[in-house]
């Protein structure tokens, strides 16, 4: 009861003043560019920007770059790729191909792949 008293002395309680603060926090909103960023990234995660054509990294030929968009696979050699830095949104770049195995630059390191390996992760060109 004393604090409803004390809201009251101050007319914070009764008198709509209260919710008048918590609207116009509600009202506060981010500057433009930011609300811009989130909303493009909303836009892509419901799908409504068209998807990225993907194939897998050993059909790539050398020379090419392209972001990793999936790994898939067992759980060891999911865990496996993502160590050696294939992970979802990783550049990548084929360095040179022969016989089906690749060497691929990700995150400023060389990793050599056989055909079975990239077969696994699926990149965006």
């Amino acid at each position: 009861m004393a604090i409803a008293a004390s809201l009251r002395a101050r007319g914070l309680f009764g008198s709509g003043k209260a919710s008048e603060l918590s609207c116009a926090k509600e009202r506060a909103t981010p500057s433009t560019h930011v609300r811009k960023a989130v909303g493009e990234a909303d836009r892509v995660r419901r799908g409504a920007c068209p998807p990225r054509p993907s194939m897998p990294l050993a059909f790539a030929g050398a020379g090419v770059e392209a972001v990793v968009l999936s790994v898939r696979g067992s759980k060891e050699s999911c865990h496996h790729l993502e160590n050696l830095g294939f992970v979802e949104g990783a550049h990548v770049k084929v360095v040179c191909e022969a016989a089906g195995n690749l060497i691929v630059e990700v995150k400023g390191s060389q990793v050599a792949l056989d055909r079975q390996a990239a077969m696994k992760v699926s990149v965006g060109i």
